[in-house]
C-alpha cells in the first residue's frame, strides 16, 4: 500500500499557509526597511553630535576670548581714568603757577 503524499509534497498549499508566507516575507522586508532607516538615523545622529561638539568647542574658545577682551577693556578704562586725573592735576598746577 502506497503512502499518500502530503499536500506540501504534492505542491498544494492552503490559502492560510500562502498568506502566512506572504506576511512573513512582508515582515522581513519591513524589518529590513526599519533597520536601514535606523542605521540612517544613527548616522545622522552621529553627524549632528559632531557638529554640536564643534560648536561647543568654538563657544568655549569665544567665551575665553570674550573674557580676555573684557579684562583688557576694564584695564584700559582704569588707565584712561588715571591719565585723565593726572592731566587735570597737571593743568591745575599749570594754572596756579602762571601769573
Amino acid at each position: 500500500m502506497k503512502k499518500k503524499k502530503s499536500r506540501k509534497e504534492r505542491g498544494e498549499f492552503s490559502t492560510n499557509y500562502i498568506l502566512h508566507l506572504l506576511i512573513a516575507s512582508n515582515n522581513n522586508n519591513r524589518d529590513q526597511s526599519y533597520m536601514e532607516k535606523e542605521n540612517q538615523l544613527i548616522a545622522e545622529l552621529e553627524w549632528i553630535k559632531e557638529i554640536a561638539q564643534k560648536i561647543d568647542t568654538e563657544n568655549h574658545s569665544l567665551m575665553k576670548k570674550y573674557m580676555d577682551l573684557k579684562a583688557q577693556y576694564s584695564t584700559q578704562e582704569n588707565d584712561r581714568e588715571i591719565l585723565l586725573r593726572h592731566l587735570n592735576h597737571v593743568n591745575s598746577n599749570l594754572e596756579l603757577t602762571q601769573p
